[in-house]
């Protein structure tokens, strides 16, 4: 059997060495330069998986393509993603928004179910005949990607003819690699707060994911039925792969990169990049924190620790629904939220959170295909304070206005990862 393990400090830094392996392995073995490992489809090359079958032979194999865009006003913005999963990352699931005047204009609701199979020399594309073609295109790695939309859109009383294209410039440096910048030993702590046996072990092995995040900017060029767009924006390009079973999760928390402004100033360092998710992971981890403050030219402060999801949104946390009956809505309406973050050992950031429709502000919510996960977005209104630890001193504050994803299992957890 499995020695048993008190809780405490012990098991702690036995924690932090378990989520550091592959970091480690990574680094003595080497991995691809960063511009493919970031930029270039997984499906194509195994990853380590603590000596598991490779990723992509599994059903819940996933790769995720995710971007996000919305002007400084919040007038306008886009989401888009592309999701490959399954056995070779077959399967093609496209989500794409976009918010004009007031209007949220969607996939018409047959694009998912026409999307053709994944043909990998097309690379990062969703083709669904009769009704368009989503296309993101990697033209300089860690710089610059372009999206593209060519199809029909629906409000959900009208549909109308859309070219979209959008250039999202990025800074190389600026990217948050969340298995190399995650605080290892507060990593450690969430995995040691479960209890330790062979069904943790063998789930935590099974359960590899690597993540990268960019802040970015960029221009959109809209057709939108009569009407022209050219509009700037604000945004960000999230990537990340390995498996992803949707039940094995109970709740997460999803911050793509916002841009801080102004830039908080922190021992020298101007951070203009606010980057994060939280996660409460089957039986594998409680009160996952991972993220971090990241500068223009490349320098991380990471998260130490986070207020616990269930202390800051309760209601939301505990709530069991069932397929295709949503919680955000009601369980997320007063849409304000306090949050704690520490930064390292001598610095608090104090995060204060207006979010979505009680504020006037864009949010939805849509589902995995089988209806049984729930993902809330929302536009939200974000304001920073650093102080220091642990006089509480003030440091810096700043303001930002970007996205923050609530993800809710509806229907109950399956270990079986």
């Amino acid at each position: 059997g499995i020695p048993k393990v008190q809780e405490g400090p012990v098991k702690d830094a036995l924690g932090a060495v378990l989520v550091s392996i592959p970091s480690w392995r990574e680094k003595l073995f080497g991995i691809p330069k960063v511009q493919d490992w970031a930029e270039e489809f997984h499906v194509n090359y195994d990853l380590p998986a603590f000596g598991s079958p490779p990723p992509r032979e599994s059903p819940f194999f996933a790769e995720n393509f995710y971007f996000w865009g919305n002007s400084a006003d919040g007038d306008f913005l886009f989401t888009a993603r592309l999701a490959f999963q399954g056995v070779d990352g077959l399967d093609v699931w496209p989500w794409f928004q976009i918010v004009w005047k007031g209007e949220k204009w969607n996939l018409p609701p047959g694009f998912a179910n026409a999307t053709l199979q994944h043909d990998q020399t097309t690379r990062f594309r969703a083709q669904a005949p009769d009704f368009g073609v989503l296309e993101f295109t990697c033209a300089k790695p860690l710089k610059k990607w372009q999206l593209r939309y060519n199809g029909t859109l629906t409000n959900g009383a009208k549909d109308v003819p859309v070219d979209a294209t959008f250039e999202l410039e990025l800074v190389p440096e600026n990217v948050f690699l969340y298995h190399l910048h995650m605080d290892a030993l507060s990593m450690g702590r969430s995995l040691a707060s479960v209890p330790w046996n062979g069904e943790f072990f063998s789930n935590l092995k099974s359960q590899r994911q690597e993540r990268v995040s960019s802040l970015g900017a960029g221009l959109a060029t809209v057709q939108l039925g009569s009407e022209d767009v050219d509009i700037a924006f604000d945004g960000s390009r999230d990537h990340n792969w390995g498996i992803r079973n949707w039940r094995f999760m109970w709740r997460y928390i999803y911050i793509p990169p916002v841009k801080i402004a102004p830039p908080l100033k922190i021992d020298g360092v101007e951070y203009n990049a606010f980057i994060g998710s939280m996660v409460e992971y089957g039986n594998v981890m409680k009160d996952a924190a991972i993220g971090g403050l990241v500068s223009q030219d490349g320098k991380v402060l990471s998260w130490s620790g986070a207020t616990s999801m269930r202390k800051f949104a309760p209601k939301w946390f505990e709530v069991k629904s069932s397929p295709g009956v949503g919680i955000g809505d009601d369980a997320l309406s007063e849409g304000e939220f306090e949050i704690t973050i520490g930064l390292g050992l001598h610095y608090l950031l104090t995060v204060k959170v207006q979010r979505g429709k009680k504020f006037g502000m864009w949010q939805h919510s849509f589902y995995t295909p089988d209806q049984n996960f729930e993902i809330h977005e929302a536009l939200t209104q974000w304001q920073f304070a650093v102080a220091t630890h642990p006089k509480g001193s003030l440091v810096a504050s700043a303001t930002g206005l970007g996205m923050m994803e609530f993800g809710a299992n509806l229907v109950g957890l399956d270990n079986g990862g």
